[in-house]
């Protein structure tokens, strides 16, 4: 059976972020989306499954994308098929041994997994905001993340449009104690 291409209406243009249903069986990978305008424009965008179905598709997803003017936009199912070519990133998100880096061309923010402090190093504009870890920490009393030895840091969303990192650990005080856990969300 066939299903219609869900539409989203846009009253402004800009980045917009939605949950978009869809029929049982009807899509599997999200990644496999595509969006485009009505004058069949590929709007730089990413999907993630928010609710799956008993068969694992996906019921409901959560798309981000950069609209460039106002409209109806339509959600394609295959963007093989609607003829969209890849290379349109503008969010960008890497991972090595010292740690995740967000960076979206203006704001660039490294995350680390040791040491220090959750955040190594942010820059924007040009300018460095951060250059020691040490100098961002969270604290709760006596406890803070100066005393923390790790943390896990945890892709939650990699797309061309938006990319979103947790770090989780906790507060110590300086004998070693664990005192709070934290979650620190990062998007761009």
């Amino acid at each position: 059976m066939s299903h219609p291409s869900p539409t989203i209406a846009v009253d402004a243009a800009g980045p917009v972020v939605i949950g978009v249903p869809f029929p049982e069986g009807q899509l599997s990978d999200p990644s496999s989306l595509a969006i485009v305008s009505q004058e069949g424009v590929h709007q730089l965008g990413s999907a993630r499954n928010l609710v799956p179905w008993p068969d694992g598709s996906v019921r409901w997803a959560l798309l981000s994308f950069i609209a460039d003017a106002t409209g109806t936009f339509a959600v394609v199912v295959d963007k093989a098929q609607a003829g969209f070519t890849e290379g349109q990133e503008q969010v960008k998100l890497t991972a090595d041994e010292s740690g995740t880096t967000l960076d979206n061309g203006h704001v660039a923010i490294a995350l680390s997994g040791e040491g220090g402090g959750p955040i190594r190093e942010i820059h924007a504009s040009g300018k460095s905001l951060l250059a020691c870890p040490a100098d961002f920490q969270l604290c709760v009393g006596s406890a803070s993340t100066a005393h923390e030895g790790s943390r896990a840091v945890t892709v939650l969303e990699d797309g061309p449009a938006r990319v979103r990192a947790r770090t989780e650990g906790a507060h110590y005080n300086s004998d070693g104690q664990r005192r709070m856990t934290y979650r620190l969300d990062v998007g761009l």
